[in-house]
């Protein structure tokens, strides 16, 4: 899967791996992408900030509040 979106927040996970949340910027927006990164992806990520516009790659993993996505892939800023 591929999808673009604006940055919720950046954070790490109780294993300490970095993920972002992030949703396409609607008001009252009740579905968002978390995007689980690996070492790499992780550290490209730590230059983004709340509110930046990303594109991502990654295999659908689930849902639970959020569509969990694992081996995700900065694609675009």
């Amino acid at each position: 899967m591929q999808t673009t979106g604006t940055i919720t927040y950046i954070r790490k996970d109780m294993l300490n791996d970095a993920y972002l949340v992030f949703s396409d910027g609607a008001s009252f927006e009740a579905v968002r992408v978390q995007c689980a990164l690996g070492k790499v992806q992780a550290a490209k990520a730590a230059s983004l900030s709340k509110g930046a516009r990303v594109t991502i790659r990654g295999r659908v993993a689930g849902l639970m509040m959020d569509v969990l996505v694992r081996d995700c892939e900065l694609v675009g800023q």
